[in-house]
């Protein structure tokens, strides 16, 4: 009998505003900064599930403008798709996931933000006109905020 491993599936989104700076947002759940976004649930589209998950975090309304890219980490079982996505609606506002929200100019984010999302992001403003893809090995959320203390 083959074993199959199903593999989790997150959607997150990069959102800019006019001065190129990234929307982040402080979660609920843990003291940790995060791009908006979640899981993608049955029947989703990656990119129906990254305009449901900026909503649920943020209030805003958004465009997917372009998939940027797509990570897999193997040790976790999760792929993970980034989009660049544009607000066309809906006002920013906490909500039962998120407690803060914040845009801060690329490579400027608190010492708390995902590690893995910081990546992203970078990946997102070296190769602006190429989808990234990519197998991360990169220090877990959860192993970042025990080393700072937070957790």
């Amino acid at each position: 009998m083959n074993e199959q491993t199903l593999f989790k599936v997150g959607v997150f989104a990069i959102i800019l505003d006019d001065q190129e700076r990234v929307l982040w947002c402080l979660r609920n759940d843990m003291e940790l900064w995060n791009l908006p976004g979640g899981a993608l649930e049955g029947g989703e589209t990656p990119q129906e599930g990254v305009i449901r998950e900026v909503h649920e975090e943020t209030g805003l309304e958004v465009e997917v403008v372009q998939l940027t890219g797509v990570y897999t980490n193997t040790q976790h079982d999760n792929i993970s798709f980034t989009f660049l996505c544009k607000v066309i609606g809906g006002e920013i506002t906490k909500t039962a996931e998120t407690r803060d929200w914040k845009y801060y100019r690329n490579r400027e984010t608190p010492a708390n933000t995902s590690p893995a999302q910081v990546a992203r992001v970078n990946d997102y403003f070296q190769e602006r006109n190429h989808v990234h893809v990519e197998k991360h090995r990169h220090m877990s959320s959860r192993e970042l905020l025990k080393n700072l203390g937070l957790l």
